[in-house]
């Protein structure tokens, strides 16, 4: 394979198969307002049960955020300590059913 250092203008579709599609740049910009992951599903799932965008952080743990197949949640967190991303419909039910209450402040506050 050769090397081309300079700058290269396609103005064409550009479909790539194989296993692996590895950019190193530094810097990524994409039009689309929608990344689509786990495309091309055949099953009413996701196959290997998570789809997400993970960030590399060195040394230290991944960050992910994430679907989870297996309970139907979406997570984010460290990859070693994933957390559930409450909704607003969630938060709200859980203020309606008397769990919680607000302060002066506005703040969620558990009844004791």
């Amino acid at each position: 394979m050769s090397n081309i250092n300079s700058t290269t203008n396609m103005y064409t579709n550009l479909n790539i198969n194989g296993n692996n599609a590895k950019l190193n740049v530094d810097e990524l910009s994409i039009k689309d307002n929608i990344v689509t992951i786990n495309a091309g599903e055949s099953s009413n799932k996701i196959s290997k049960n998570k789809a997400g965008v993970e960030i590399d952080r060195g040394s230290g743990d991944k960050y992910q955020i994430i679907y989870n197949e297996e309970d139907s949640k979406l997570k984010i967190g460290l990859e070693s300590n994933l957390e559930n991303v409450a909704t607003e419909s969630y938060v709200n039910s859980c203020i309606k059913n008397d769990l919680f209450e607000l302060d002066d402040n506005g703040d969620i506050m558990p009844k004791y």
